[in-house]
């Protein structure tokens, strides 16, 4: 969704706002983040990224610019970055360490779950960032905002995020789900896969929705006390089927970070003797529905989301894997691992079901599932008819792909 972003982001704003002027920043439940310059050599490894000898001035430069950088991608969250130890639990980004590719992290962490987290930068593999011919600060400007966004991107991993949120607003015509101007690339998550090039690393980037709403519900990541929205805890009895489904509009609350006008995160298992989990919910006609579901990497569950009509019988779409490329999603070299997100126009207004299933019969464990609405109003932009965005994403329509997810997303 285009015409939504300027104003998710003022509505981060003033909701960050607000919430200091309510709580105060002593009341704020937050996560500390070391920005860490002293393990490793970090003034060799700038010296390394320059391709001559920085100054002590250059380096604390680009040290305040990162702080100051991280600062500003995450505001609207409760996110402290220091460049002293913090004390307590603390997540890390290392920047003097050396290592392939331009970054990594310990793992993609949906809720931010594990506050000790580690993230490492490798500052000398961004050579390719700095021009010899530019002035000495300029030079310092485009290594300090290559490295910022870095940072983000693997903090973001640390956090829960994957590269295939980048695409959260981009808009679809339904037929050639193609990125309207590369804007994938103007989100945090974005990476060489997404086609994210060197003016783009040198360019402060922002979050994209779903990339907001995640954060959001992360552990910590809010002032106060944990949102209502952050678990939904799957119901005791079986919902194995579309009669016993799980209500989930009385559990669906406002997101006011991320502006989505209702959302939840339900927190559940597939077991061997119930293959099949199902939630209804209901939602106006033309309201924009995505579904992300994060599932047990450890035994490689693999899953299955299918959406039914009012009757609880008629299957109106099924997805699996999310593929994408530079130029699409929907499509491409790259697959998601342990997840599928979806985004459609809901075709009438009224009652739906979402059932969760193995791709196989084996396919059993542990899953999280993200649901975000967004009704009409909210939504500017106008959308293909009925349910051709999810045909297009899915790749086809009500026939499951022989296929398994290998690859892990920790390199940006």
């Amino acid at each position: 969704m285009l015409g939504f972003r300027l104003p998710r982001l003022l509505l981060a704003t003033f909701f960050a706002f607000g919430v200091l002027m309510s709580c105060g920043s002593s009341a704020r439940a937050s996560i500390e983040v070391y920005l860490d310059f002293a393990s490793g050599d970090f003034n060799a490894r700038v010296d390394t990224a320059l391709g001559r000898a920085s100054t002590a001035a250059e380096r604390t430069a680009i040290r305040a610019g990162i702080q100051n950088n991280l600062g500003t991608m995450y505001s609207g969250y409760a996110v402290n970055f220091d460049s002293s130890t913090p004390s307590g639990v603390y997540t890390t980004l290392n920047f003097g360490l050396t290592g392939g590719g331009l970054g990594v992290a310990d793992h993609i962490d949906y809720r931010n779950q594990d506050l000790t987290d580690t993230a490492r930068i490798f500052t000398g593999n961004f050579g390719f960032i700095v021009e010899s011919g530019d002035s000495h600060a300029q030079q310092i400007s485009e290594l300090t905002m290559a490295l910022s966004g870095t940072a983000a991107h693997e903090l973001g991993h640390n956090l829960g995020l994957r590269h295939y949120d980048s695409y959260s607003d981009v808009s679809f015509d339904g037929s050639n789900p193609a990125p309207t101007g590369g804007i994938q690339n103007t989100n945090v998550m974005a990476t060489g896969s997404t086609g994210l090039n060197e003016t783009g690393r040198e360019t402060l980037r922002d979050f994209s929705p779903t990339s907001m709403a995640k954060l959001e519900i992360g552990d910590e990541m809010t002032a106060g006390s944990p949102l209502a929205h952050a678990a939904i805890s799957e119901t005791a009895g079986a919902h194995s089927t579309a009669a016993t489904a799980q209500d989930l509009d009385p559990t669906l609350d406002a997101l006011p970070i991320s502006g989505f006008e209702k959302g939840g995160n339900v927190i559940g298992n597939l077991t061997a003797n119930d293959l099949s989990d199902f939630y209804s919910f209901t939602a106006e006609a033309g309201t924009e529905m995505w579904v992300n579901i994060v599932t047990d990497i450890a035994n490689d569950f693999d899953s299955v989301v299918d959406l039914y009509s009012s009757d609880g019988v008629t299957v109106l779409e099924s997805g699996d894997d999310i593929e994408y490329s530079s130029t699409h999603i929907g499509s491409g070299s790259t697959r998601s691992f342990g997840g599928a997100k979806y985004k459609l126009s809901l075709g009438y207004t009224g009652l739906y079901y979402l059932s969760i299933t193995g791709f196989e019969r084996e396919d059993v464990g542990n899953y999280e599932m993200l649901l975000l609405l967004d009704s009409p109003d909210d939504n500017p932009v106008p959308e293909p008819g009925s349910l051709a965005i999810w045909a297009t994403l899915a790749g086809v329509v009500g026939v499951r792909f022989r296929r398994r997810r290998h690859l892990i997303e920790s390199r940006g």
